[in-house]
């Protein structure tokens, strides 16, 4: 009885010290989700483009019974970047504020990992666009000689931007480019990328998504055929001097597809 009485006491005693007496400590809670509020920024019309999934640590100090593992998570704490100052297009360094996910928590928060996040917000809009074929050669014609290249076809000639404002109103054109290495001598179908171009010729678009990545584009090849041209008299009369007659014709032949 002794000997169990006096486990059970000790037991009590590690527990009061610990409760009562433990020191402050220190922890850091890894991997914080961000949660960007997006309230004031909504107001004027405005969306996170691009990164917007953050995380940070943060550095806990309390008794260590109540940052321990078990008493305390990432999903306890509170960690939000500040959007109070946007109204406008663009990049804004977002300061970020923590605190404990409830009131009059036992434990403080030290520090971040980071104190901003860098975000850029704009105004969404939606855009249609023609695709138009591009054909890249090197020094040669698109076909061979002796052949003639038709109209070049797209499967879907129509792609939809969807984008913050600033960019889609850079657009230029849309193109869907084949690249060729010789000259063709028959039909080429090939399925290619959507390429989104400024008037610079510049394709440095960010946050941009579009309603279809890849097109297929169709090169129709015609051979050309060189035919002499004659002349048949028709309808002549009866005892007609056979003997041709003197005639020209021009063109003297015709070029057919």
């Amino acid at each position: 009885f002794t000997l169990v009485f006096s486990f059970v006491a000790a037991i009590v005693v590690w527990l009061v010290v610990v409760i009562t007496v433990s020191p402050q400590t220190t922890r850091v809670i890894k991997n914080v989700k961000v949660t960007i509020d997006e309230t004031i920024p909504s107001q004027f019309g405005l969306s996170v483009f691009g990164e917007k999934e953050f995380t940070v640590d943060v550095t806990v100090k309390g008794k260590k019974y109540q940052i321990s593992n078990a008493s305390l998570s990432a999903d306890d704490i509170s960690v939000v970047a500040v959007t109070k100052d946007v109204e406008n297009a663009g990049y804004y360094n977002l300061q970020l504020k923590a605190e404990p996910g409830e009131e009059n928590a036992s434990y403080t928060i030290s520090s971040l990992s980071m104190k901003s996040v860098r975000v850029y917000f704009d105004t969404e809009i939606t855009r249609s666009f023609v695709i138009e074929p591009k054909v890249i050669t090197g020094d040669f014609e698109v076909v061979a000689e002796g052949f003639s290249c038709g109209n070049i076809d797209i499967s879907e000639p129509v792609v939809t931007l969807t984008g913050p404002s600033a960019q889609i109103d850079r657009v230029d054109k849309v193109v869907a480019q084949v690249e060729l290495f010789e000259p063709l001598t028959t039909n080429k179908s090939t399925e290619t990328p959507i390429t989104i171009l400024d008037a610079d010729g510049k394709s440095d678009f960010e946050h941009i998504s579009l309603s279809k990545e890849n097109v297929v584009v169709i090169i129709p090849v015609l051979r050309f055929k060189s035919v002499e041209t004659a002349v048949t008299f028709k309808n002549a009369p009866e005892l007609y001097d056979t003997a041709p007659l003197e005639y020209t014709i021009t063109p003297d032949k015709e070029e057919f597809e």
